[in-house]
């Protein structure tokens, strides 16, 4: 296992289901992908994990949260917490699903079913773009790419971020940022007259 430093770190992502990464002192030490709803099971998993390595909460140097795109409920699960953190000088940084794509080259797209005969298709070019597009040109668009996916095929998200988890903890570790939740759509999109 590669090593980071001596840090401990969360990823967590509640933009579909539930999944936690942890790492203590730097290895990877578990990785969760819980079939419960996050309301149920992500405060519970951070206890248990706070628990088996006797750690506090505040000897967690840095929180990372998925912020989209995904689901209204699950992505407020984890702004919730995050913003719970923040209020007790907690650190925390956020990243979107869709930022996989930086440790690959541009022959990779990322795709999640946003819902109502549409999706999230995000490719690379110098940078990374994204647009939804109806189900009937997903094809067209794909084209010869491969695809990581986060809830429509079966080589998922979870097979290429798990494979390339210590990269995307080292990609996270040099933006640090503070990112807005990012959802399917805007609400004048979302709740638009027919």
């Amino acid at each position: 296992m590669t090593s980071l430093n001596s840090s401990n770190y969360l990823i967590i992502d509640t933009s579909e289901a539930c999944k936690v990464w942890f790492f203590f002192k730097g290895e990877l030490e578990k990785t969760l992908n819980l079939k419960e709803r996050p309301s149920v099971v992500l405060f519970e998993s951070i206890h248990q994990i706070l628990d088996e390595y006797s750690l506090d909460i505040r000897e967690i140097e840095r929180f990372y949260f998925c912020k989209g795109p995904g689901s209204y409920t699950g992505l407020r699960i984890s702004e919730g917490l995050e913003q719970y953190l923040r209020m007790n000088k907690i650190n925390c940084s956020g990243f979107y699903s869709f930022e996989i794509l930086n440790l690959f080259d541009s022959n990779y797209c990322y795709l999640s079913n946003a819902f109502k005969n549409e999706y999230f298709f995000a490719w690379k070019d110098k940078d990374i773009k994204y647009k939804k597009i109806k189900k009937e040109f997903l094809e067209q668009e794909i084209g010869e790419l491969e695809v990581i996916s986060s809830n429509c095929l079966e080589k998922t998200y979870d097979k290429f971020i798990n494979d390339k988890i210590v990269d995307f903890l080292n990609y996270l570790k040099n933006e640090n940022k503070v990112k807005e939740v990012f959802y399917y759509r805007s609400l004048d999109e979302e709740y638009k007259r027919k």
